[in-house]
């Protein structure tokens, strides 16, 4: 019979969706319901409680079940175990198999969506040197020049080439005429004039 430390061990190492099986409400109701309906003793209900946790925690195949209960529900007639058999894959076994299959489902279809769906790139990706190629381009908007506000003139200038006043525009204006250059002036002896008269 499959020891209560084996059970301990590989629960201990299962995950958690296995281990949230063993714990199951579901399961716990359906293990009362069973041992209600087929009267059974308190040791062979553990012994019941046990075979079926080995075989959750995969440490015997369903197919032993049989032999578990065989051995551990002796004095029990064969009529009633394949009975406690037949209650146990109809009421835990089966169910725990379409959980597992719904979530291993979900699970699949959880990871093709992240496949298929593209990831919006965020300011970290940036910061951790994501492609330009990647983001969306942004650019400021074209800026023309405004149409010249300048007016234009009303009247054009006179043509006026080989008329007297191009001649006269076209000479050199006289230059003005070089004032004299200015006499430096002499130099001033800031000390006293030993020639000049003392004022009385």
């Amino acid at each position: 019979m499959i020891t209560q430390d084996q059970i301990e061990q590989k629960f201990n190492a299962a995950s958690k969706e296995v281990q949230d099986m063993v714990n199951s409400e579901d399961v716990f109701n359906a293990f009362h319901e069973i041992r209600e309906k087929h009267n059974l003793h308190l040791d062979h209900a553990g012994n019941l409680a046990t075979a079926i946790n080995a075989v959750i925690l995969e440490i015997v195949p369903f197919t032993e079940l049989d032999g578990l209960l065989r051995e551990g529900m002796q004095g029990v007639d064969d009529a009633t175990r394949q009975g406690v058999i037949q209650d146990v894959n109809d009421k835990i076994f089966v169910p725990l198999r379409a959980l597992s299959k719904k979530r291993a489902e979900e699970k699949h279809a959880a990871e093709k969506m992240a496949r298929v769906t593209p990831q919006k790139p965020s300011i970290r990706d940036v910061e951790v040197g994501l492609k330009s190629d990647d983001l969306p381009i942004r650019t400021l908007p074209k800026m023309e020049a405004p149409p010249s506000t300048a007016p234009e003139p009303a009247l054009s200038e006179p043509n006026t080439s080989g008329s007297v006043l191009a001649q006269k525009l076209a000479e050199p204006a006289p230059s003005a005429p070089t004032p004299p250059p200015t006499p430096a002036a002499a130099p001033r002896y800031h000390g006293t004039d030993p020639y000049r008269e003392l004022a009385e």
